[in-house]
């Protein structure tokens, strides 16, 4: 007698809590060649499953809805397309590059409680499994959950992992703007202050000074006649500063072209 019951393709649900099947590295390198795909607009699910995910069946589904777990992919099967994360992600630079990784380590739900939970701490794979266990993770997935979470929280840098255990950080994600503004400079709020056109830069020898405006040169905002109005920067030294800092201020004058 033929039996009809269907079966689930490979690859399929299971039921269960849902996670991406595959590791945060992997589906970087898909969004790299999603960004290149869709980049003069979205494109349907024949096109992309094939062209980015290498397979148009079940796995090629499957690979697409871990790229939307970690907000990778935006649209429908429709119109596919990269979503702004994983465009950021393909024309980061080296210093913003971990933060945007971390970022989409910790979209999928299941993997940011996972982390909430162990976070600054060191345990071991048998405890994360536990815990997925608890949070309804199918108990045929449990293995593969644990590994794909494991790869990419290290991927990310939020995890290092030895041979007997996984130790976690408490390394925040940074937004786009904390990333642009830190990368940018480091210096503590006001310690430059813009002027007029006649400024000073003060900390001669080792005198010490305060770390704050000068209202004198903020104030000043005369030109000569032959000259055109331009920024200005006053700068106080500390004769304590760390000598890094320093740097960065000389830094920030030779941009403003104060030196």
């Amino acid at each position: 007698m033929t039996d009809n019951k269907k079966v689930p393709p490979k690859g399929g649900s299971k039921g269960g809590t849902r996670y991406p099947r595959i590791s945060l590295k992997k589906a970087h390198e898909y969004s790299t060649k999603l960004v290149s795909k869709t980049h003069t607009g979205a494109q349907p699910e024949g096109v992309i499953l094939p062209g980015v995910f290498g397979n148009a069946g079940p796995d090629g589904k499957v690979r697409a809805s871990a790229l939307k777990q970690y907000n990778l992919l935006d649209g429908t099967p429709k119109a596919y397309i990269a979503s702004e994360l994983a465009q950021k992600l393909n024309g980061s630079t080296p210093e913003d590059l971990q933060n945007y990784l971390k970022e989409a380590f910790l979209t999928p739900k299941l993997f940011k409680t996972l982390f909430d939970t162990f976070c600054n701490d060191s345990i071991t794979r048998a405890r994360i499994r536990q815990q997925a266990s608890n949070l309804k993770v199918h108990p045929e997935s449990l293995d593969d959950c644990v590994q794909v979470y494991v790869e990419s929280a290290v991927y990310s840098g939020l995890a290092t992992e030895n041979s007997d255990s996984v130790e976690f950080h408490a390394t925040p994600v940074l937004t786009t703007a904390e990333s642009e503004l830190e990368s940018d400079s480091d210096l503590d709020e006001g310690e430059i202050a813009a002027g007029g056109e006649n400024n000073s830069t003060t900390g001669e020898g080792n005198e010490s000074t305060n770390l704050s405006p000068s209202n004198d040169v903020a104030s000043s905002n005369l030109t000569t006649s032959n000259s055109k109005p331009k920024s200005n920067i006053d700068i106080k030294i500390d004769p304590s500063m760390d000598p890094e800092k320093l740097d960065k201020l000389l830094a920030v004058l030779q941009k403003y072209g104060q030196l």
